[in-house]
């Protein structure tokens, strides 16, 4: 018996052939060119001419007119083919919506054939799994270093008596691998008991000779202060063990004895300084002394000089002042000296004249003050 689809026969699909219709516009392009080339040609040149501005006027009114029109004859045409292709979209609809409930049926039980593949397969990865777990605990139980790797998919694919005998060899290879690490442990055990030993006995040395260097320090320690002692009081003791071994009571006899004889040194020394100074005390009061009268002296003569200097000057001064006032009278001669007038043609001349005038004018004037104060550039 065959299914209905067997039993219907192949259809090929069809196209439908569509031409888009020729709307039928008022204005031809040949118009629009017409216009085009009239209308561009319009420019306004005055912008209070009348007439150019109402015949640009006219013109834009009327291809507005033209526009709008051509708009409303589109979207009529427009309107007629949406309403068109919306009656093929229903037509569509009312022949494929009941086709495609079919096929969302067929597509429900096919995926029940998927499902119960993909279930298979999850069951079989799960087992796989679970042998990779319990085959790599096992193996991992009796991991050492160094040791071969074993993949997860070489676990899973191997027969369980490959798998024992590999787990049996490396439990054989742990324990051997274990042994060698005890012996090792056992032998640098007795490695460090004896370093430890020697350890102990090298610090008991170095105690016995850092005790001994201490001594020999104190010693030598004792000897410095108690040399030192007595250069602070300008005294030598050549005999150092002498000082290292000396009781204390003698070392402060010693000591006492030095300090009497630095006092009785510093006294007499006091007492020359003390002469020295009374001494330098009176040189240099006479100097001072002498000093005084050389600056006295000194001042006496530059006082002399400067009253000489100053009155030369002023006979200096004045043997110049007949020349300061002929210099004046000269600059006021040129102040005084008035222009001609002179014709436009001459340009800025007469200003420039004047102001070379009074240039001079004012340059004979502060030379001649200069000849004035020469007593205060003197």
């Amino acid at each position: 018996m065959k299914t209905a689809t067997e039993a219907r026969p192949k259809q090929e699909l069809q196209t439908v052939p569509f031409n888009v219709p020729t709307v039928a516009f008022d204005v031809s392009m040949q118009q629009i060119a017409e216009l085009r080339e009239e209308y561009m040609a319009l420019t306004i040149t005055d912008v209070t001419d009348k007439k150019q501005i109402a015949a640009v006027d006219d013109a834009r009114i009327l291809c507005k007119k033209l526009r709008v029109g051509m708009e409303k004859i589109g979207k009529a045409a427009r309107d007629g083919f949406n309403k068109a292709a919306k009656d093929v979209i229903a037509q569509e609809r009312s022949l494929t919506d009941p086709i495609s409930e079919i096929e969302k049926h067929l597509e429900s039980e096919l995926g029940k054939v998927k499902a119960a593949e993909e279930a298979k397969k999850r069951e079989a990865e799960a087992k796989r799994q679970a042998i990779i777990e319990a085959r790599g605990n096992a193996i991992a139980g009796c991991a050492f270093p160094g040791c071969k790797f074993i993949l997860s998919d070489e676990l899973a694919t191997m027969t369980q008596e490959v798998f024992e005998s590999l787990l049996a060899d490396r439990q054989q290879e742990k324990k051997a691998y274990d042994d060698q690490q005890a012996a090792a442990a056992a032998e640098q055990a007795r490695i460090a008991a004896e370093q430890k030993a020697e350890a102990e006995r090298l610090a008991k040395a170095r105690e016995e000779f850092e005790a001994e260097e201490k001594k020999r320090r104190d010693r030598n320690n004792l000897i410095a202060v108690r040399v030192q002692a007595l250069a602070s009081l300008g005294e030598t003791y050549e005999d150092f063990d002498a000082l290292g071994d000396m009781p204390r009571d003698k070392w402060l006899d010693v000591l006492f004895g030095a300090q009497l004889a630095k006092q009785q040194r510093d006294a007499a020394a006091a007492d020359e300084q003390a002469r020295l100074d009374k001494q330098r005390k009176e040189q240099a009061e006479q100097q001072a002394k002498i000093d005084a009268e050389k600056q006295r002296l000194a001042d006496e003569k530059a006082a002399r000089e400067l009253q000489e200097r100053q009155a030369a000057e002023a006979v200096r001064v004045e043997a110049l002042k007949p020349d300061r006032e002929k210099l004046l009278s000269v600059s006021d001669a040129v102040d005084a000296i008035k222009l001609p007038d002179l014709s436009p043609k001459s340009g800025d001349a007469g200003p420039i004249v004047r102001e070379l005038l009074d240039s001079t004018a004012e340059k004979i004037r502060k030379f001649a003050n200069r000849l004035g104060c020469a007593s205060q550039n003197a």
